[in-house]
């Protein structure tokens, strides 16, 4: 017989619930599939939108957090006869509250503005014609967030036939959001310097940077414009089905604690989104876990 991990045992063959579990989950998700038009679909307000039709969408690889606090019953599943050391089961049914965001664009502008032309002849007769240029940089960053309610369920198989121990199975969740909204901050930035003909920076007004022994220079650029604008969204749908990895270990052995265990978990599955307007669409996301249980 497989002798369960850190040989802790308690029998409840007896009983169909069997417990009650609390955790703090941490997530990572992925870039949305969602694109910028189905963004503006989302939003459905013109005038929202704040970049100029000639501003670059800058791909992002950024991963997206959303955290939260996790209830759970603990039911007690069938005996397994036919899954070699997997010897018992159970199912998980709980509810849970979590945060963050969930996608974001940034546009980005560039405006050239020549105010001077300086034509310099050296000792030797040579002319160099440089241009006094001011340069506008535009960054419009488009972003959502949102607070959701969950309802998910579990099945686990566990390692040996007594508890805690090793324990893998298949999961799926629900959310809806309580409050979901959108965000654009768009800011403008300026250096000045002189170019020449090619438009490669000649001359520059600087700002100097400590801690180097040579020192470190760089265009002095200065921002001169920020502005946020808040939106709130329609009610957005999340549908996860993921499998989920448990460990789990008894919290003491003192006799007060003895019906108490603590879990590291992870998940690994597919969020599904399904927003006003726009198209369902999906990405990956990433879950690590810590609860606290009590078994009756």
């Amino acid at each position: 017989m497989f002798i369960p991990l850190f040989g802790w045992a308690q029998d409840q063959t007896d009983k169909v619930l069997t417990g009650f579990g609390v955790e703090a989950a941490f997530n990572l998700l992925d870039e949305p599939t969602l694109s910028f038009t189905e963004y503006g679909k989302v939003i459905n307000n013109p005038e929202f939108f704040l970049h100029s039709s000639d501003a670059e969408l800058i791909a992002s690889s950024t991963l997206f957090t959303r955290n939260g606090i996790n209830a759970r019953m603990i039911f007690k599943g069938p005996d397994l006869s036919n899954m070699g050391a997997f010897k018992r089961s159970k199912f998980d049914l709980g509810v849970g509250y979590n945060g963050g965001n969930n996608y974001a664009f940034e546009f980005r502008d560039k405006i050239t503005v020549r105010s001077d032309t300086l034509t310099l002849t050296s000792s030797t007769g040579s002319i160099e014609t440089l241009y006094r240029d001011t340069i506008f940089y535009h960054s419009t960053v488009y972003s959502a967030s949102s607070k959701n309610i969950s309802v998910f369920g579990e099945y686990l198989i566990f390692l040996g036939d007594k508890n805690p121990g090793f324990g893998v199975g298949l999961g799926a969740a629900f959310d809806m959001t309580l409050y979901n909204h959108a965000q654009v901050r768009h800011t403008i930035s300026y250096e000045t310097g002189l170019y020449d003909e090619n438009g490669v920076l000649s001359y520059a007004e600087v700002e100097s940077y400590s801690g180097s022994n040579n020192g470190y220079y760089a265009p002095a650029i200065t921002q001169i414009y920020s502005n946020t604008v808040e939106q709130e969204v329609k009610m957005a749908y999340f549908i996860r089905p993921y499998i989920p990895v448990r460990i789990e270990t008894p919290l003491s052995n003192l006799p007060a604690l003895s019906k108490f265990t603590v879990d590291i978990n992870a998940k690994i599955g597919t969020e599904v989104q399904i927003n006003p307007r726009a198209s369902v669409n999906a990405r990956m996301f990433y879950s690590l876990g810590i609860g606290l249980n009590y078994y009756m």
